[in-house]
């Protein structure tokens, strides 16, 4: 996309700040990796001041996410606190809310142990601590999310609300404008009981850790996303079958049963799923618990 057609598209004239090739005539590309959105009080708890910002921008970038694939990752943080220290002192329900993964006393579903465990499949030593740091040095520059949403289609990437953090953090309406051009999202929140939830129904999957939580969501009008527990799972994902879920194709365990069958392996990232499947809001999908604590779901 060229700067006139940009203009022609958006209305909006090309920032040199944001974008390179902006008068030359060639294809435009976003300037920097990422892009502050948001930079506010949380919608979880309005005591807390976080941010948002939209990572991977650069349409040359390969260190994309092994999981989702090459899509425009979100992180929503503490703005100053390092998202490490914030879970150490529990101060994360200002961007995780209810979420059950959050540390707190479980049991091993192996051993009988119990500790206090982080259940979240998010590593914060990559990508969160690193956004994290770059922001507080000045290096992410701060947009309106009128903006961010045409960064998104010049990178030409499909967005990943809440790569860290519960995209219900974060006031909707700055989605809102991120989803009004996207190319294809995904995206979970573990806040679907919650009111101010209501209008990312149908936008966001209603992350569910029991077959009641699942229920209700879709009574609800949610499309879901269940977490089954890792051992056992493979009797356990017949009873979600039953109930009308679909497997994840992502999950590891699918090649786990290929090999089993001495089938190739293959590897499904988000960016590739197919629609039917997608976590956009409209599907019902069940996984196995995964993650460095996945015995302890």
């Amino acid at each position: 996309m060229t700067a006139q057609e940009y203009l022609a598209k958006f209305g909006l004239d090309a920032n040199p700040a944001l974008f390179t090739n902006v008068r030359n005539g060639k294809d435009m590309k976003p300037k920097y990796n990422s892009y502050c959105i948001y930079d506010g009080v949380s919608q979880l708890d309005r005591r807390s001041r976080i941010i948002c910002v939209i990572s991977n921008c650069e349409t040359n970038n390969n260190d994309w996410n092994i999981k989702t694939g090459d899509m425009i990752q979100s992180y929503i943080i503490m703005r100053n606190v390092h998202p490490q220290a914030a879970i150490d002192k529990l101060l994360d329900g200002c961007i995780c809310g209810n979420c059950t993964h959050r540390k707190r006393r479980k049991r091993n579903n192996r051993t009988g142990k119990i500790k206090d465990v982080r259940t979240c499949y998010v590593n914060i030593g990559k990508g969160t601590s690193a956004v994290w740091e770059s922001f507080r040095k000045g290096n992410i520059p701060i947009v309106s999310s009128t903006v961010a949403s045409t960064i998104q289609v010049v990178a030409g990437k499909k967005l990943r609300m809440g790569t860290y953090g519960d995209p219900v953090a974060v006031p909707f309406p700055i989605w809102g404008d991120m989803l009004r051009y996207e190319l294809g999202h995904t995206g979970y929140t573990h806040q679907w009981r919650m009111p101010i939830a209501k209008p990312f129904r149908g936008v966001l999957q209603a992350s569910c850790d029991s077959y009641v939580d699942r229920w209700e969501a879709k009574e609800a009008g949610w499309g879901t996303f269940l977490v089954r527990p890792h051992d056992g799972y493979i009797d356990k994902r017949h009873t979600a079958y039953a109930r009308g879920a679909k497997q994840c194709p992502s999950d590891p365990f699918i090649n786990e049963m290929r090999a089993m069958r001495n089938m190739l392996p293959m590897h499904t990232t988000c960016d590739t799923c197919p629609a039917s499947l997608r976590c956009d809001g409209d599907s019902d999908i069940v996984i196995r618990a995964h993650g460095s604590a996945a015995l302890w779901v």
